[in-house]
């Protein structure tokens, strides 16, 4: 008889879901930062006079000084800084440095906030300063953040599958002479637990979000967002376009790493190393 294997915290293998994918509370703040940029730089610009254009005027105009109604920009801003940070200590899946500078990102844009630009065309070193730092960050934390090894879940469902297996060639060599009939089904049981060993492991794989292709990609994508921004700023020729573009983007990045995460932990499904092995090589056939 094969015996099921117990994990460290109590469970037959496997880890609680909870500690397999983002929290909930992870999935709402990357999900809100977007929603707090775009929808108040809308809501900012439609309170603005008509010299303002948001093909040309920057997104730190709406909540510099003598800006009307800054207050909402400056709202948006603290909003989506601290969603970053929240969605940091969320996105457990991810490497611990990418998680560090998704959050230092998020701090960053907060304090674009704290330095509002000057009234009129003025500058500030501050602002500047600052505004850097969190394009930088947010540009560049999904490549530090993208990991080549499963998820802590796989690595548990497969110590589970490797114990189990063990217990199987214990319990073979206890009941090697009682007879044919034992034996073979034995045998099968250890055939299940291998196929159940080569299913985990392709279920497993890292979320796509965090595959270092898939992340360094979006990293050069969001850089030369960026970059285009960057020029802009320097020719002049449509500012508030390619800033608008390079911050909807960086925006958007952490909320589909995040599905991608939540999707490959079975969007809260149970899964199947969180069940006995005769439990898992009886399920299907049930089924």
């Amino acid at each position: 008889m094969i015996r099921p294997h117990r994990g460290r915290a109590g469970h037959s293998g496997g880890v609680p879901p909870a500690a397999r994918s983002v929290p909930w509370w992870g999935v709402l703040s990357s999900a809100a930062a977007p929603v707090l940029l775009i929808g108040g730089w809308t809501v900012a610009a439609s309170r603005q006079r008509d010299s303002y254009d948001s093909v040309t005027d920057t997104i730190s105009a709406l909540a510099a000084h003598g800006a009307a109604d800054r207050w909402l920009m400056t709202t948006a801003l603290v909003g989506v800084g601290a969603c970053h940070v929240v969605t940091a200590l969320a996105l457990r899946p991810a490497a611990r440095p990418g998680r560090l500078v998704l959050a230092a990102g998020g701090v960053a844009t907060l304090l674009v906030a704290v330095f509002p630009l000057p009234s009129g065309s003025g500058s500030s070193a501050a602002h500047t300063l600052v505004a850097g730092i969190s394009f930088g960050a947010l540009a560049g934390w999904p490549a530090v953040a993208a990991t080549a090894r499963p998820t802590t879940a796989t690595s548990e469902q497969a110590c589970g599958i490797a114990s189990a297996c063990s217990d199987v060639t214990a319990d073979v060599g206890v009941t090697e002479h009682v007879g044919v009939t034992e034996d073979v089904g034995v045998t099968a049981d250890v055939g299940v637990a291998a196929d159940v060993g080569a299913e985990a492991s392709a279920d497993g794989d890292v979320p796509w979000g965090l595959r270092p292709v898939v992340a360094v990609a979006a990293s050069s994508v969001l850089a030369g967002l960026v970059g285009w921004f960057t020029v802009s700023l320097t020719s002049g020729d449509r500012v508030g376009l390619t800033e608008r573009l390079a911050a909807g983007a960086q925006a958007l990045w952490p909320l589909v790493t995040v599905l991608s995460a939540v999707g490959a932990a079975g969007w809260g499904r149970p899964a199947r190393g969180d069940l006995p092995v005769r439990d898992r090589a009886s399920g299907p056939a049930a089924e």
